[in-house]
């Protein structure tokens, strides 16, 4: 995850022509953190030592598929705030997925660096809702014999359904009635175990919004078709 990690951060340096001096947030995401009191964040400082920048907050999240997510909205909230001296933040999301035998789906290495900054290409608006509750569907104990997590599949899927709904619900109130599987132009899910996965997910949330019984399966394929399959080209 360390190697991973400084190679896009370099790669990401050096194609954007950001200077070293330049950056003054960087925060990391991960699952598989090396040392339960170093952080990874620490060892990408190596980049910035030669420099003489050693003055860059931040350190890791860590808290399974969410932590990129957290870790991304540090840096905006930084960037937001009155602490924000001007500089680049960057975010920086490296994993290798250990899975059980049963999810081989599950196996892959990876990582991503985002810059962010003011005045962006892409801007994240203000509007967001987080469910975070205590379960015990996906966790890796200290001590445990191998890297990969304790999985339950259907209970993650039904954690992250009833997180999924709790937020519509409170998006809904927000904007006055109107469900976020209507109010947008496209719709970006967590990709979980698959496309699969993704189309539960929508169906869910359009259900939610609409009533079981509303839409036909040919206008569910069609907003699904429009609203959601772009982002699952990849995938």
């Amino acid at each position: 995850v360390v190697s991973m990690a400084l190679t896009v951060l370099r790669r990401l340096i050096e194609k954007h022509g950001v200077q070293h001096s330049d950056v003054g947030m960087l925060q990391v995401s991960s699952e598989s953190l090396l040392d339960r009191s170093k952080s990874i964040k620490s060892h990408l400082m190596a980049l910035f030592e030669p420099h003489r920048c050693t003055n860059i907050e931040g350190v890791d999240n860590y808290h399974a598929c969410y932590g990129g997510t957290a870790a991304l909205f540090t840096c905006t909230n930084w960037v937001e705030s009155s602490a924000w001296d001007g500089r680049w933040a960057i975010v920086v999301s490296t994993d290798v997925s250990d899975a059980p035998k049963q999810y081989p789906f599950m196996n892959g290495a990876a990582a991503v660096a985002m810059l962010v900054g003011t005045d962006a290409p892409l801007a994240l608006e203000g509007e967001r809702v987080s469910h975070i509750v205590n379960e015990w569907d996906f966790y890796k104990p200290v001590g445990w014999r191998v890297m990969e997590p304790i999985v339950d599949g259907p209970a993650s899927m039904e954690v992250y359904f009833g997180c999924l709904a709790a937020c519509q619900r409170e998006l809904q109130v927000r904007e006055g009635g109107q469900a976020f599987v209507d109010g947008h132009d496209f719709l970006v899910f967590h990709l979980g175990s698959g496309p699969k996965f993704v189309r539960h997910a929508f169906e869910t949330a359009l259900a939610a919004a609409h009533g079981e019984s509303v839409l036909a399966d040919e206008e569910v394929a069609e907003h699904f078709e429009r609203l959601v399959e772009p982002s699952l080209r990849l995938a």
